[in-house]
């Protein structure tokens, strides 16, 4: 009786713990009076959380506010940059890292290049990636590590099951397992196109934003859905696949055995190949020439740059694929009502206006006026920057108050 009893007590002040930290996360600068007019906790309670939180040096002491008639109140500030997270992303010729403060805004970035495709050798550098941003902050500032990898993530366990860009399809890595033993920090692992919601949706284009998609467009076309400040898993991890939706049900095949999917006409690798196959139609098109006519040379970066240059050709490949782009939004738009879809991933940042303005068109085409009325197209914001920040975002939202108060052992919050 006495342990159940000692249990609902804890349960209730980590109850109190996170109404308090939530107000005082949105308010940024508050008294302690005006702090508790604002939450359902007694006073007293207010005044041990607050005085864990000037402990821990989460809150600070800034000065007296304005007197109502007693004793001038001492404001309180809110310091985002007392905790930090860490988010890792696997990207296919590089791993990106990124610190952010416990409200997403990024302190630090670095990029490294990498040429290995095992598992293993990914792993370790991931690692790598995630000491070295970390080589000069005090591991108690630490809430914990989110990373995006490509592929069916489960994020319950922090397992791959499968990636069929990176030719992992036995499936079985343990990402979770894996970096907190060598980084003795709490890990979340999600797809990389799902996290990168997180990201524009705390720092960047949907910023006070309740609702939103983001379109990652890259070697694969995933959609990151984000209802009510939450991101959307859905069954198994497994939403968000509208790379696998049909847009022309007669159209080729797809490595998932289904026809006309939007990865066939919309991803790195389908944009490039069209762009070849015009490209040898088309002998004057600026696409021979940036690569001397070595079409097998041709990149992405190649299709878009000589799109910026007004190239008909180039200019052809991203609206067609920006077309097929749009039809997809507007299925998404249809089934969710967002209040903003983001274009994002490689493609998406760095393609811009050329890829947005097909998207939009097609969408506008399609799409029920109701439906549309209420939603913004737009292209995000932190270009490829927003999964890495996105995963920190990630580790944050996961992350259980009584660590943000120093109270817990932190290597085993996400178990």
């Amino acid at each position: 009786m006495h342990i159940a009893a000692e249990s609902s007590s804890h349960v209730a002040r980590r109850i109190s713990r996170s109404e308090v930290l939530n107000v005082i996360r949105s308010e940024k600068l508050i008294s302690r009076s005006k702090l508790a007019q604002m939450v359902s906790v007694s006073r007293a309670t207010v005044s041990g959380i607050v005085a864990e939180l000037l402990q821990t040096g989460v809150l600070e002491e800034v000065g007296q506010g304005a007197s109502t008639g007693g004793r001038r109140p001492i404001k309180l500030r809110y310091r985002p940059e007392s905790r930090v997270a860490v988010g890792v992303v696997l990207f296919h010729n590089q791993i990106q890292a990124a610190l952010t403060d416990m409200e997403g805004n990024p302190l630090s970035y670095l990029e490294i290049p990498i040429h290995e495709t095992t598992p293993e050798s990914m792993l370790c550098r991931m690692k790598e990636a995630a000491q070295h941003i970390l080589q000069d902050v005090p591991r108690d500032r630490v809430l914990g590590v989110g990373v995006g990898t490509p592929g069916l993530v489960d994020f319950e366990t922090g397992v791959i099951e499968i990636s069929v860009s990176k030719g992992w399809l036995e499936g079985g890595i343990r990402v979770r397992e894996f970096l907190e033993r060598e980084l003795e920090l709490p890990v979340y692992v999600a797809n990389r196109s799902r996290v990168a919601a997180l990201g524009e949706y705390q720092v960047g284009v949907g910023r006070g934003v309740s609702n939103l998609i983001y379109l990652f467009l890259g070697q694969g076309i995933v959609a990151g859905v984000v209802i009510d400040g939450h991101l959307y898993s859905g069954s198994g991890s497994g939403s968000g696949e509208i790379g696998h939706v049909s847009v022309a049900p007669d159209g080729p095949l797809c490595d998932c055995g289904n026809r006309g999917c939007l990865e066939v006409y919309a991803t790195e690798a389908a944009n490039v190949a069209r762009a070849r196959s015009v490209a040898r139609e088309d002998g004057g098109s600026l696409l021979q020439k940036a690569v001397d006519g070595q079409l097998e040379r041709l990149t992405i970066e190649h299709v878009i740059e000589i799109a910026r240059q007004g190239d008909a050709s180039a200019l052809a490949v991203l609206t067609e694929a920006g077309t097929k782009v749009g039809f997809a939004v507007s299925i998404l738009i249809d089934l969710f009502a967002p209040e903003m879809v983001i274009i994002g991933g490689p493609i998406g940042s760095n393609a811009g206006e050329i890829l947005l303005q097909p998207v939009v068109k097609e969408a506008r085409l399609r799409t029920l006026p109701r439906s549309l009325k209420g939603t913004r197209i737009v292209i995000g914001e932190l270009g490829t920057k927003a999964v890495a920040i996105g995963a920190a975002v990630l580790a944050i939202n996961h992350t259980p108050v009584d660590a943000v108060f120093g109270l817990q052992d932190v290597a085993s919050a996400s178990s």
